[in-house]
C-alpha cells in the first residue's frame, strides 16, 4: 500500500505524461502501474520521491513505450 505522498507523487506523474506525450488518463496510469516506478513508490517511497516529476514521466515513458519499438 502506497502512503499518500506516493500517491500525490504517482498522480503528478501520470498528469505529467499526459500533457508531455498526449496519452490518455487510462494510458498514463496503466504505463505507471506497469513501470519500475509503482513497484519503488510501493516500497521506497522517500528515496523514489526526490527525482522531478517530469523525469519520473519520461522513465517510464521510455520504460513502456519505447521498448515496443
Amino acid at each position: 500500500m502506497m502512503n499518500t505522498k506516493a500517491l500525490s507523487y504517482m498522480d503528478c506523474v501520470i498528469l505529467s505524461l499526459i500533457r508531455r506525450y498526449d496519452l490518455s488518463e487510462q494510458a498514463a496510469t496503466n504505463a505507471v502501474k506497469k513501470s519500475y516506478l509503482y513497484q519503488l513508490l510501493q516500497n521506497e517511497p522517500e528515496e523514489t520521491m526526490h527525482d522531478s516529476v517530469n523525469d519520473s514521466a519520461d522513465d517510464v515513458y521510455y520504460e513502456i513505450f519505447e521498448k515496443r519499438s
